[in-house]
């Protein structure tokens, strides 16, 4: 296996950092689903989500296929979202609740002495509810009330929020001790979308949030914050993957560099990035060489893409994630395509040319 100072070196030498997002790798077929990502002695560790093993992968950073796999004898995966860990544990989240109506909320912890050791480990359990939810009727992809980012500080985990409804990531500590809490939001954060993975550098004493939108993905960075996250440095970047912006893991390797990682979605892979921070522009703007746009935007009747050959795809998407137009043509037809705000996506090949969003008047 590659060291990873020659990893990085690989994925940045003679690029002159254009990108940030960089691609290692697809992920095994056993991992389109990879939702948390942590990096301990070397060995990069994640899980699947809804409905998935019971079990943690170690996965080869070069080939994006599995080295071992660990099993967690005594729980159940209803939806795990995010893993971190501390000097003695390994805690996994299964708190993903995009329906709004869970009442089973659990985070799993597991001596990191029985992980290194043993192929198969029992879990003690904390459960959960949020204090201030009181309606648990469902509610698809509007609730406040989802989760899937987690990180460990001090003698407390932190929950972060996937807020459907408003954008907003809320903050939630809960003790490490085995029990059952009732959480009290104490923070919270504007996000601007949805927050999938977190990850603490304790050296930097940096926090560092990714998560995506329906048309980019993004991470966030807080620093130099005193009682509260919200007061120090919160900085939003947007990131343009070359194919899933469903990124969802995060894993701390130095500083300046995150292993990310991206589930399979609409006709992408799940794949295997390294992020790195040290040349982003830290405002809300940064794209990585992406100039090319469809016009007119608004447009009426037709939109117009800024290329002519038939490598290049366009393909319009609802916010639900739905295919509505997929074409080679440079001129559009929008008959059929009711007023709204809609996601425009232009590939050349495999490439990524463009994500924008588009109105139709």
């Amino acid at each position: 296996m590659r060291t990873i100072s020659t990893l990085l070196f690989c994925l940045f030498a003679g690029t002159a950092f254009a990108q940030s997002l960089s691609l290692i790798t697809p992920l095994s077929n056993n991992l389109i689903e990879s939702s948390g990502l942590l990096y301990l002695n070397g060995k990069l560790i994640t899980h699947t989500d809804s409905g998935g093993e019971t079990a943690l992968y170690e996965i080869d950073t070069a080939t994006g296929l599995e080295n071992r796999k660990v099993y967690i004898s005594n729980v159940t995966n209803i939806d795990w979202e995010d893993i971190t860990s501390d000097q003695n544990n390994i805690y996994i989240g299964d708190f993903g609740n995009n329906q709004g109506n869970r009442t089973n909320l659990r985070i799993y912890k597991i001596a990191l002495q029985d992980y290194w050791t043993k192929d198969t480990v029992e879990a003690d359990t904390l459960t959960f509810d949020y204090s201030d939810q009181t309606d648990f009727s469902t509610t698809s992809f509007t609730t406040n009330f989802d989760a899937e980012a987690m990180i460990s500080l001090g003698d407390s985990l932190y929950i972060f929020t996937k807020n459907w409804g408003n954008g907003l990531s809320y903050i939630y500590p809960i003790a490490k001790n085995p029990g059952n809490y009732s959480l009290v939001k104490t923070d919270s954060i504007n996000a601007q979308g949805l927050i999938t993975g977190a990850v603490y550098d304790s050296t930097a004493r940096t926090i560092t949030l990714i998560g995506y939108t329906f048309s980019d993905a993004f991470f966030i960075q807080i620093q130099q914050w005193s009682n509260l996250f919200s007061t120090g440095s919160v900085i939003r970047n947007v990131l343009a993957p070359n194919s899933s912006i469903q990124i969802e893991g995060i894993a701390l390797i130095d500083a300046t560099n995150f292993f990310i990682t991206s589930e399979k979605f609409q006709t992408t892979i799940s794949e295997l990035h390294v992020l790195n921070t040290d040349f982003a522009t830290n405002t809300n703007n940064f794209r990585s060489n992406i100039t090319h746009y469809a016009y007119p935007n608004p447009a009426q009747s037709e939109i117009n893409i800024p290329f002519n050959n038939n490598e290049v795809t366009t393909s319009i998407f609802d916010f639900n994630g739905h295919l509505l137009i997929r074409t080679k043509k440079n001129k559009i037809e929008l008959d059929g395509i009711k007023a709204g705000t809609y996601i425009l996506q232009i590939r050349q090949q495999k490439q990524l040319i463009s994500h924008q969003k588009i109105s139709v008047l």
